[in-house]
């Protein structure tokens, strides 16, 4: 198992980052775990290329390059005060202030936005659609939404961000 990262776990390890999710962390070193008892050589930080693969003289070989992230062409989404939420998850980039904005309210924009919440920040959750997390159960909904009410994280939903700016963002009423 070739993994281009330090670590094993792929975008679950950044989801596994927020201490309300430590059973995602678990799962995780379950896995390495498993691995080692089926006595997997695991190979930590080794980019898989094609010349290291046929060295290897493998029967079969299967990609498994794992999911990136979504990122619309919003103008400014690009700049420096914007963080994909892998990248704020697993440290990659640190906020500079104490307001931020969430632009995308399903699990990932949630959870974040709950975890920014947690940890001190004045949040607002921006989401395109009526409404927000529609894509997880009812009830993880239902109690993802009231704790985001109950840290207090503004949410606008039906809105629209058109645009990303050095000192914040433009949005407007979806419809």
């Amino acid at each position: 198992l070739l993994e281009k990262e330090s670590y094993l776990g792929g975008q679950l390890r950044a989801a596994a980052n927020s201490p309300f999710k430590k059973q995602l962390d678990q799962l995780i070193r379950w896995w390495k775990v498993q691995l080692e008892k089926q006595g997997v050589d695991v190979r930590l930080n080794t980019e898989a290329d094609p010349e290291q693969i046929l060295l290897q003289r493998p029967d079969a070989g299967i990609v498994a390059t794992g999911a990136g992230p979504l990122f619309p062409e919003i103008p400014g989404i690009r700049g420096e005060n914007v963080i994909g939420v892998v990248d704020y998850h697993l440290g990659r980039k640190t906020l500079t202030g104490p307001r931020v904005v969430v632009a995308g309210a399903g699990l990932a924009g949630c959870d974040a936005a709950l975890e920014l919440a947690r940890d001190g920040y004045q949040v607002t959750l921006v989401e395109m659609l009526q409404e927000l997390a529609r894509d997880v159960t009812a009830g993880v909904r239902k109690v993802l939404l009231s704790l985001l009410v109950e840290k207090g994280v503004r949410m606008l939903p039906q809105h629209k961000v058109t645009a990303f700016h050095a000192d914040g963002l433009q949005a407007e009423k979806a419809g």
